[in-house]
């Protein structure tokens, strides 16, 4: 077995070795803890879910007022914060994935200011179905320049190509 080499991410920690791609939420001890293919539920999942419910009760209490305006605005930053919520549900609980599982590595980079550049890992899991895992890295809201170690190490362990366009 190979060396491991890691990255930080948003939340944590990303460790790449010969075998898999292990993402830890706080620290080394989850990974030991780590299921293939469990979801987590997080304080921001619940944090998220009751802040979007919120703005659609605050959206339809300015509708029986009769102010459109801000029945549009809550509507749609409800909106954006309940498929945030998806999205992290679905593609961001995976903790273990099998390099032999894995079918692509992709890496969108994100718009400064606005959202963070990630890495999308598209492989199968236990059941046989088509996942993802979105691997949102550090400090890359504001500052833009800092994922390019990241896709060296990605490169050098073998899970991205040389020829990925950025």
């Amino acid at each position: 077995m190979g060396s491991i080499r890691f990255f930080r991410t948003q939340n944590g920690f990303c460790y790449l070795n010969d075998e898999e791609i292990i993402v830890s939420d706080k620290d080394s001890a989850s990974i030991i803890l780590a299921n293939d293919f469990k979801l987590t539920k997080t304080f921001n999942l619940l944090f998220y879910g009751v802040f979007s419910v919120g703005m659609l009760f605050l959206a339809y209490e300015f509708y029986k007022n009769g102010k459109l305006i801000p029945v549009g605005i809550f509507t749609m930053v409800s909106i954006y914060f309940a498929y945030g919520l998806f999205d992290c549900i679905i593609n961001v609980s995976i903790k273990k994935i099998q390099k032999k599982n894995i079918s692509h590595v992709s890496f969108h980079k994100g718009i400064a200011g606005l959202t963070r550049s990630k890495f999308v890992v598209h492989f199968i899991d236990g059941e046989d179905k088509e996942r993802k895992r979105n691997i949102y890295l550090a400090d890359t809201l504001f500052n833009m320049t800092d994922y390019n170690p990241v896709i060296e190490l990605l490169k050098d362990a073998g899970y991205l190509d040389e020829d990925d366009q950025l």
